[in-house]
């Protein structure tokens, strides 16, 4: 099976934008190691949130830094890094989480029409999140399919139940 994940067009913003968002914890996570650790820890100690922030910086070079006004369909090798799948789902489940607090916050006026267009995007993108999962889930080896299906952030909206 091929390793090659495709993220439509339409929601290559969505994925950027949830990217941007994953890099920034990552660089959080480094700047509380060195808060923490100083020139005490050994290279050892930042590897995990190094190896991270890089791989999110990584998949940005893939979708592109900045929001064009046609945005074009992209492939991400899954398999290039085995941080990729986790991260790609994080990015594209907080940024559905995003979309479902501003649905549960829109006021009781808000158009029917809008109301139903944020329900068809969120639905989409919960969509693409399922199928990106499926495509880890080829990809990682089998000893590990049954161990876990994506590592959750520290963050309480991402964790699964």
């Amino acid at each position: 099976m091929s390793s090659i994940f495709l993220v439509p067009a339409d929601y290559v913003r969505d994925l950027r934008s949830g990217l941007l968002g994953e890099w920034g914890f990552a660089a959080e996570d480094l700047s509380t190691l060195a808060l923490q650790m100083g020139s005490e820890a050994s290279a050892r100690t930042y590897r995990e949130a190094l190896e991270l922030f890089d791989a999110c910086r990584a998949l940005i070079d893939v979708v592109g830094w900045r929001r064009e006004r046609h945005e074009v369909e992209i492939c991400i090798d899954l398999s290039a890094n085995e941080l990729y799948s986790a991260i790609v789902i994080k990015a594209l489940t907080g940024e559905r989480t995003t979309l479902v607090a501003s649905l549960e916050e829109m006021p009781s006026r808000t158009n029917e029409y809008v109301r139903q267009l944020m329900r068809s995007r969120i639905g989409a993108l919960g969509e693409l999140i399922a199928s990106a999962e499926d495509k880890a889930e080829t990809l990682r080896p089998q000893a590990r399919r049954t161990a876990r299906r994506a590592p959750s952030h520290s963050r309480p909206s991402l964790r699964r139940a």
